[in-house]
């Protein structure tokens, strides 16, 4: 009867401590062969039945021994507006508003500074504001904006735009990419670029369009659907060597030899009824002094 108790004991402290210290599957088998290498002769009959009962009561979830103590955030509730912060919480839950970040592109960053164009002033919906179309003025600077390399000594920036379809439009074999404005030598403290800030000052220098004028060269396409490419360049230091005459290919090598980074816009442009018109009188024109050479 003694032997019998003294049995009963054994198995039920042993499975107390299993209980107590929460040992499942392999963790409660070793603690069972454990106090039997202890030569604990009066519980091993009692210990090999405990061993067989948790083989066969396994436990639904096993939990891995290393994961034991680690806290654990729960899913948000389905109850109450989060955001949701659980107990010593790792992740913390709150309503996606639907509104998603871009991540940058490579050629936007150097190093841990990424620079980020903001177009609004000059391009609108895919295409270009009206007052930079065909009744552009003179004194025409895209309005452009941007952030990054914010406390960068020595760095300078630089703006180009290009019609990459001219003259035909979209599809033409004979098209060529032809520059319509470029400024370089924009001090590394502007974070905007416009007439009035050019006006102001600061060593800017606007590259001359093909009517001859320091400004954007008005955008009025007479045929095709016509792509613009709106860059700003982040460069290494300024370029004295440019002039407001430099050709437009020389000014591209300089800005890609010293290029840091660069953010790049697009934007359509359709044909202006009035400028389709004179383009397809002044071709009545061309084909009619052919006529009358020819003739002579």
């Amino acid at each position: 009867a003694q032997s019998k108790r003294a049995r009963k004991a054994c198995v039920l402290g042993c499975w107390a401590f299993i209980r107590e210290f929460r040992l499942v599957g392999r963790d409660a088998l070793a603690m069972v062969e454990l106090l039997v290498m202890h030569r604990m002769q009066i519980c091993r009959p009692s210990l090999v039945l405990l061993s067989a009962l948790l083989l066969v009561t396994r436990p639904a979830v096993v939990e891995p021994s290393s994961l034991r103590d680690v806290p654990v955030t729960p899913s948000p509730s389905p109850f109450g507006a989060p955001p949701y912060v659980a107990p010593q919480p790792y992740i913390i839950w709150i309503e996606n508003s639907g509104v998603t970040t871009t991540p940058p592109l490579i050629s936007q960053c150097h190093g841990c500074d990424c620079v980020q164009l903001f177009a609004d002033g000059f391009v609108a919906n895919g295409g270009v504001l009206d007052r930079y179309k065909c009744n552009a003025g003179p004194d025409s600077i895209p309005e452009l904006k941007w952030s990054g390399f914010e406390g960068s000594r020595g760095k300078y920036f630089a703006v180009t735009v290009s019609d990459l379809d001219e003259p035909f439009g979209v599809g033409a074999m004979r098209n060529r990419v032809q520059g319509i404005f470029w400024a370089a030598n924009i001090p590394g403290d502007w974070r905007e670029l416009s007439a009035e800030k050019v006006a102001g000052g600061g060593g800017v220098i606007i590259g001359r369009n093909r009517k001859g004028k320091q400004s954007l060269e008005p955008i009025c396409p007479t045929r095709g659907r016509h792509r613009l490419r709106v860059t700003l360049w982040v460069l290494r230091a300024a370029l004295p060597g440019l002039g407001p005459d430099t050709p437009y290919a020389e000014v591209m090598e300089q800005f890609e030899a010293a290029e840091l980074a660069k953010a790049t816009v697009f934007a359509e442009v359709l044909p202006d009824e009035k400028g389709a018109a004179a383009s397809l009188l002044s071709l009545h024109r061309v084909a009619h002094l052919r006529r009358r050479a020819g003739a002579l």
